[in-house]
């Protein structure tokens, strides 16, 4: 439905606007990794994170002049 990538695409919006971050992080299990990827979150490997059962992935993007877009060819 996509409803997962406009609320992305909303908040991503709102940290550009707001100026308030140079770059972002999140912890995403396996199965999402390719989505973040699309809106160019790069998997920098396995987090120690272990609340919620663990199996988490650190997930960083720099905050880029256009950061609502997906990024097209970025591949997992």
């Amino acid at each position: 439905m996509g409803i997962g990538s406009v609320l992305l695409r909303s908040y991503l919006q709102r940290i550009k606007d707001a100026k308030i971050a140079d770059r972002l992080a999140l912890l995403a299990h396996d199965d999402m990794k390719r989505f973040y990827g699309r809106f160019g979150f790069d998997d920098m490997g396995p987090s120690q994170a272990t609340f919620g059962g663990g199996n988490w992935n650190n997930m960083v993007r720099d905050t880029p002049k256009s950061l609502c877009a997906p990024v097209i060819g970025t591949a997992l």
